[in-house]
């Protein structure tokens, strides 16, 4: 078993992907987190809505997270367009 302790943000909702890896986090602050499940290192963080992620699901594929949000908006992000993004600045997982 693994567990997360939440810092300074109030984590709302969680989302495992198929095959288990990654496991997504809401947060009051409106930040989605992606979590490795087997390292327990976070391995993205952004603003994701201007409310609390009230909701997150991944897609069947793993590499489509949808979340919901106290703002009142629904937003799809695709995993991979995330991970392009994070090597242009040097981050990758």
């Amino acid at each position: 078993m693994r567990s997360w302790k939440a810092e300074k943000d109030t984590w709302l909702s969680f989302a495992l992907a198929a095959g288990d890896d990654p496991i997504a986090s809401g947060s009051k602050d409106g930040s989605l987190c992606l979590w490795d499940v087997k390292t327990g290192r976070r391995l993205a963080r952004w603003t994701a809505h201007k409310g609390s992620v009230t909701a997150l699901a991944f897609h069947p594929d793993g590499q489509t997270l949808v979340s919901g949000g106290s703002d009142g908006v629904v937003k799809v992000w695709n995993l991979a367009d995330i991970r392009q993004e994070l090597a242009k600045i040097g981050l990758a997982w």
